[in-house]
């Protein structure tokens, strides 16, 4: 479903038309959550480009988390706050 909504994004389309295409099983707060998916998804745990792809990001509710190499657990940043 991510791909799907990012790419009626990228056509332009409102999110209150990609609510009503989904039949409102997709709701602003899961909008919101793709693109912060998105915008997260090559940063790194300071919020900058990351250089190397070691860390994966993960946007969620409660703020983003980083899978880092060598590392056992996730990582919650939330530069929100």
């Amino acid at each position: 479903m991510v791909w799907q909504v990012l790419a009626m994004l990228e056509r332009g389309e409102s999110w209150d038309y990609i609510r009503k295409a989904w039949d409102d099983r997709v709701s602003e707060a899961a909008i919101a959550g793709t693109i912060r998916l998105a915008r997260t998804s090559f940063l790194d745990s300071h919020g900058r480009l990351a250089k190397e792809p070691a860390e994966l990001a993960v946007g969620g509710a409660d703020g983003v988390r980083f899978w880092r190499k060598g590392r056992t657990r996730l990582e919650t940043v939330d530069w929100e706050k």
